[in-house]
């Protein structure tokens, strides 16, 4: 409810900064662990502080720090999985919030790895599971890039794309 939830934003915004730093610091790193149960709850605690601190400007490097996870070289399909769960449900995050916290760019540079992640040319059926279930969170979130004819018909042929793979691969 609103005044349980109201409570944990104010026990969160008591916490010391460098204490919060420590444990964003140790959320960030824990989406790159084993069990992939670990990266996934991990991901999910991202978004809910990620709820609290992005409104506020305190935590201003995360989606940065996300999009260099799904840029790495080697791909590690654990870890972008992981990334694409969180900003999926960071995106779930903002979309209930009144205000646009984050820059059109940002949400342009989620939305660009979301759609990455789906391409059949991931290896990992496992990622681009994630990365559609990422988009399906972040429509409400994006919605002035899916008003935009260009954005949505693109967007749309990866995902078309990516339905048309798995039914083959379903098939085999």
């Amino acid at each position: 409810d609103d005044a349980r939830k109201a409570e944990l934003q104010a026990r969160w915004g008591a916490v010391d900064s460098n204490l919060k730093s420590q444990i964003k610091e140790a959320l960030l790193s824990t989406l790159q662990t084993e069990p992939q149960d670990v990266r996934h709850i991990a991901a999910l605690v991202v978004a809910k502080v990620a709820a609290i601190d992005l409104p506020r400007g305190e935590w201003p490097q995360l989606i940065s720090t996300l999009l260099a996870n799904m840029s790495a070289s080697p791909p590690q399909h654990g870890v972008r999985q992981a990334t694409l769960e969180a900003l999926g449900y960071v995106c779930e995050e903002m979309a209930v919030l009144d205000d646009e916290v984050l820059a059109p760019d940002q949400v342009n540079m989620i939305l660009t790895a979301v759609v990455a992640g789906m391409r059949p040319d991931e290896p990992s059926a496992e990622t681009r599971l994630a990365a559609t279930i990422a988009l399906q969170n972040a429509i409400d979130f994006a919605e002035h890039n899916f008003d935009n004819e260009q954005e949505r018909t693109y967007i749309m042929q990866v995902r078309w794309v990516e339905v048309v793979y798995l039914g083959i691969a379903m098939l085999w």
